[in-house]
C-alpha cells in the first residue's frame, strides 16, 4: 500500500514549488493543506479534480483525516519546508516513518537571507508561530553578542515591532534589521530599519504573516 505526502510548498510564489513536489500534486487523488497551499496547488494543477480537505487550526480533524485517507494517494500540503517549525513533528509522533514520504520545500527564510545574499549557517533560526517568545528571545540576545544574527519567522500576534521591542527590554543593543514580507509573490518587499526604528513604529492592527525578521549586522560583500 501507498504512503501518503508530505510535501513543502515553499514560500508562497509558484516557481519555487520543487519539481518533485509539482508531480506529486498531480499524482495525488486528495489535497488537504490550509488555503493559501490548496490556492497554489490549484494554480499548480488547474484542471485536475482532486478530493480536498481545507486545513486551518483543526489539527485533530486534519489527522484523522489522514488516518482516513492515508492510503488513497493523499498529499498534505504545508508552507515552506515540512521540517522547519512544520507539521512534520506532529505527522512524526502519530504515524510511522514507514507511512509518509516528506517532500521538502524551500522555507521563506532561505528565500530572504539569498535575497540579501548573505550566508546563513551560523545564524539562529526560529519560528514565533504559537511559541513562547521569552526562550526565544534569551537565544537571539546569545546569538547577537556572538556575533551571529536572529531570524523570526513572525505571525499576526508577534509582529516586527514587537519583536523588536522585546529584544531591546531583555538587554538587546540597537541593530540593523532587515525585513523582507511576501517572498516570491507579489507585493514582495526588502527594507531595512533598526530595532528601535521598528519598536517605535509599533505594528499592532498591520499585516505580517508573510514576514522574516533578520536582525543583526550583515557580513560585508566583497568587493574586487
Amino acid at each position: 500500500m501507498g504512503k501518503f505526502k508530505l510535501i513543502g510548498m515553499g514560500p508562497g510564489g509558484v516557481d519555487y514549488v520543487l519539481p518533485v513536489a509539482k508531480k506529486a500534486l498531480r499524482e495525488a487523488h486528495v489535497w488537504a493543506g490550509a488555503p493559501r497551499q490548496l490556492e497554489l496547488a490549484r494554480e499548480i494543477c488547474p484542471n485536475e479534480e482532486k478530493i480536498v480537505f481545507k486545513y486551518k487550526n483543526n489539527l485533530e480533524e486534519l489527522l484523522n483525516f489522514i488516518r482516513v485517507r492515508g492510503r488513497q494517494l493523499l498529499a498534505v500540503l504545508v508552507s515552506g519546508d515540512p521540517g522547519f517549525h512544520s507539521l512534520l513533528g506532529i505527522i512524526s509522533r502519530n504515524f510511522s516513518a514507514s507511512e509518509y514520504e516528506v517532500i521538502p520545500g524551500v522555507s521563506s527564510f532561505q528565500t530572504a537571507m539569498a535575497r540579501l545574499g548573505v550566508p546563513w549557517q551560523s545564524d539562529l533560526l526560529s519560528s514565533c508561530h504559537g511559541r513562547d517568545f521569552d526562550h526565544l528571545c534569551q537565544a537571539a540576545l546569545d546569538a547577537l553578542r556572538t556575533g551571529r544574527r536572529a531570524i523570526f519567522l513572525t505571525d499576526a500576534r508577534r509582529h516586527p515591532g514587537r519583536i523588536a521591542a522585546d529584544l531591546l527590554e531583555a538587554g538587546a543593543a540597537d541593530c540593523p534589521v532587515w525585513l523582507a514580507e511576501n517572498v516570491t509573490l507579489r507585493g514582495e518587499w526588502l527594507r531595512e530599519s533598526t530595532l528601535k526604528e521598528l519598536a517605535e513604529r509599533g505594528g499592532e492592527g498591520e499585516e505580517w504573516e508573510l514576514c522574516v525578521i533578520v536582525v543583526g549586522v550583515l557580513q560585508p560583500r566583497f568587493e574586487p
